[in-house]
């Protein structure tokens, strides 16, 4: 444990729940099971110019580690790839990323949902197939749900009815 001095000259203590390493990128997998399935390979080029001029990610993406030596990407995929075609042309072989606890498949594509429900890139009907996967794993009607992703009732009801159309 650590202390760290605070602007009002009070002591905090810090107390590490995850490591950040530089983890080889060929040591890193994706969650096949995650619900983003889309990367739009034009902004994932863009962004890569990011990481060849600072030679890392800016945000470490989260990762957990697998009993093959391995580490699945629990946040940050698209972070991952884009590492990996900076990788092609600069060098980069390895990113940062927060190592969390080791999780269940299920809760690895709960975190992985939960975060992925406040980003602008995922889709409708992704969205709608992950709030559905999450009520039928955990038993959960939607207003339980809603409470537990911080999403409206009637939203989440509007999601779920397309999964009908499809």
């Amino acid at each position: 444990m650590e202390k760290v001095a605070l602007q009002d000259g009070k002591e905090a203590k810090v107390v590490s729940i995850a490591r950040v390493l530089k983890i080889p990128l060929d040591k890193i997998v994706p969650n096949l099971d995650q619900p983003r399935k889309f990367f739009d390979p034009a902004k994932l080029n863009l962004l890569a110019e990011t990481i060849k001029e600072k030679g890392d990610v800016v945000d470490p993406i989260k990762v957990v580690p697998q009993q093959d030596g391995t580490f699945k990407i629990t946040d940050g995929e698209r972070r991952w790839r884009v590492a990996k075609i900076a990788a092609g042309t600069n060098g980069v072989s390895a990113i940062s990323c927060l190592v969390d606890k080791i999780l269940s498949e299920d809760e690895m594509f709960e975190l992985s949902s939960l975060l992925n429900f406040c980003k602008e890139d995922m889709t409708f009907l992704e969205a709608a197939k992950a709030f559905r996967r999450i009520m039928d794993r955990r038993g959960i009607n939607q207003a339980q749900l809603s409470r537990l992703v911080g999403v409206h009732q009637v939203e989440i009801s509007s999601y779920l009815k397309v999964l009908n159309l499809v």
